[in-house]
């Protein structure tokens, strides 16, 4: 039996939620639904410490390793990439969880790892448990691995171009859009921003993107966008129009 042991990429996406390891962290393999709000970027280096456990011959469990991983995110689509083993795997964001049910080549047989995993409401924790099953013909194993993840460093999301979204209002009940071109220098944001209810129309735009974490607004302050803005393109998070003591939440796109 040819049983080679893996650094599943799993826990990059169990780690990642499967958000999508089933991970919030953000949003099995394959992509995620264009109507499934993104709530996090997983994008990033991660540290993964997982624990392996099983009962396949020539192992000595439990044993015990730390990984990194490289992770990219489309969408609630994740993928996670481990460049020392030359392996990658890829998993679904829903919320907050990351789950991942996939076959991968391995030895002389294959393993089937299925996991889900939770994140952190800032996408930079997560936490998960997978089992995974073995087989090669005429012999079968299985255990378990549970994770813990880290991203130690965040893969900066470039904010540039033309955005489409809108607004909720919580103290005025009122839902309208607002438009914004973005030019993205190293993380400082410059451009026009406009908001037709307020009466705004190509107001000079200031921000700064670090990682993916966004803020915008006009340049004299009237509205402050803060929130999460994603690889594919994506963003939302919540509003603040302090001369009309107005909050809210907001969501857009890139055209």
């Amino acid at each position: 039996m040819m049983f080679k042991s893996r650094r599943w990429l799993w826990a990059t996406t169990a780690l990642l939620i499967g958000v999508g390891l089933l991970i919030g962290c953000g949003g099995g393999g394959g992509g995620g639904s264009d109507d499934t709000p993104v709530l996090v970027n997983l994008a990033g280096i991660w540290q993964v410490e997982e624990t392996v456990d099983g009962d396949c011959s020539g192992n000595d469990y439990p044993y015990s390793r730390i990984m990194i991983y490289t992770v990219t995110q489309s969408g609630n689509s994740v993928t996670m990439r481990d460049d020392l083993e030359d392996e990658e795997m890829t998993a679904t964001l829903s919320g907050y969880t990351l789950s991942i049910d996939d076959t991968l080549p391995n030895g002389d047989g294959s393993i089937t790892i299925t996991g889900d995993a939770e994140c952190s409401t800032d996408g930079r924790r997560f936490s998960g448990t997978a089992t995974w099953t073995y087989t090669e013909p005429g012999y079968s194993c299985s255990g378990t691995r549970t994770l813990t993840g880290t991203k130690t460093s965040d893969a900066r999301v470039d904010a540039g171009g033309d955005w489409s979204g809108t607004y909720d209002s919580d103290e005025y009940g009122v839902s309208d859009t607002f438009s914004a071109t973005i030019v993205d220098t190293d993380g400082v944001l410059t451009g026009t921003i406009s908001v037709p209810f307020i009466g705004m129309s190509d107001a000079v735009l200031t921000g700064t993107v670090d990682g993916s974490a966004i803020t915008f607004g006009d340049i004299s302050g009237q509205i402050t966008f803060t929130g999460v803005i994603t690889e594919s393109g994506t963003a939302s998070g919540s509003y603040a129009f302090d001369s009309l003591g107005d909050e809210g939440t907001w969501e857009a796109h890139r055209l």
